[in-house]
């Protein structure tokens, strides 16, 4: 990519306030973890938790892969309005940033994919080489906190032009809060009091955005640094198969990167991928339509042993 090209991705230094929130939800999910790890040692762990932190965690990561990556972020199919915005809503209870700065920033990833201009490339910090543990953390969370602001003029002209998705944007805060305040009201109901509202909570929200986190990070970081390349796609992105359950397909990140448009990341019938279940559940139910997905043919075309990447040097 062109200077000129790496420059326009920019629109200028992530605002302090950005920053803060990076720093939040770093610490305070975690921390609400420690809480309720101890809580639950201390007084047992209800099935009512174990049940919130599930069904919760599993909204919110369709939230993520269906909404915000495959719909949003690579048009991988057409949903209905209703459709649209319930995925944007979830996505938004992840606590991964606004639809369009998520949006922004990852098409800026496919774009400079493992080079400077990557946002949370392992191997670059804008244009700074990494190595050892800190490209681990770099391409993990660590970006969050120092990279350049995205420029979303440019990357989603298409998004600011759907008010419906600007709209929802906009009441981002709201979506998240209640993505920690309705599994608390939840458990409330099963068992009034509120201990009850509290450990619901912490399970179905902060537990669950931890974890989710935590997932979703490794995609940038594990899932660019070790696992199979089965296309030659010019950059070190990889396959990593167990950690495909606990992302709903999402680590099949090579495949990912050979048909980014696809609808299905899993491309072969052993590959999980429950994101694209979802997606196919949805389109026979009538509530989207036109899912994207590569023929055998191209799948062929494409397939063959991969050369060694940009870099070859492994952290």
């Amino acid at each position: 990519m062109t200077a000129r090209a790496v420059t326009r991705a920019f629109a200028g230094r992530l605002p302090v306030a950005s920053r803060a929130y990076a720093v939040a939800m770093l610490v305070v999910p975690a921390a609400a973890t420690a809480l309720a790890l101890a809580d639950a040692l201390a007084h047992g762990l209800r099935a009512l938790d174990v049940g919130l932190l599930g069904a919760c965690y599993l909204l919110s990561t369709i939230g993520i892969t269906v909404g915000y990556h495959r719909l949003l972020a690579h048009g991988a199919f057409q949903a209905k309005p209703a459709l649209r915005d319930a995925l944007v809503i979830l996505g938004c209870t992840a606590g991964e940033g606004p639809p369009l700065y998520w949006v922004a920033n990852h098409r800026r990833h496919h774009e400079f994919s493992d080079e400077p201009g990557d946002p949370h490339s392992p191997y670059w910090a804008g244009d700074e080489p990494l190595r050892g543990l800190r490209s681990f953390w770099h391409a993990h969370a660590g970006w969050m906190i120092t990279h350049a602001l995205t420029n979303t003029l440019r990357y989603c002209p298409d998004l600011l032009r759907e008010p419906r998705v600007t709209r929802l944007a906009r009441r981002y805060n709201l979506w998240l809060a209640l993505g920690v305040v309705v599994p608390g009201l939840i458990a409330a109901a099963v068992e009034p009091s509120a201990a009850s509202f509290a450990r619901g909570a912490l399970w179905g929200g902060l537990v669950r955005m931890f974890v989710l986190h935590h997932v979703t990070w490794s995609i940038n970081s594990v899932a660019h640094l070790w696992g199979s390349r089965v296309f030659d796609v010019g950059d070190h992105s990889r396959n990593v198969a167990w950690l495909s359950v606990l992302s709903l397909g999402e680590s099949w990140h090579n495949n990912h990167h050979a048909f980014p448009s696809s609808a299905r990341f899993g491309l072969a019938w052993y590959q999980l991928d429950v994101g694209a279940w979802v997606i196919s559940l949805l389109c026979w139910l009538g509530l989207a339509a036109s899912a994207r997905r590569p023929t055998a043919a191209m799948i062929e075309k494409r397939r063959g042993r991969a050369p060694s990447p940009r870099r070859d040097e492994t952290p």
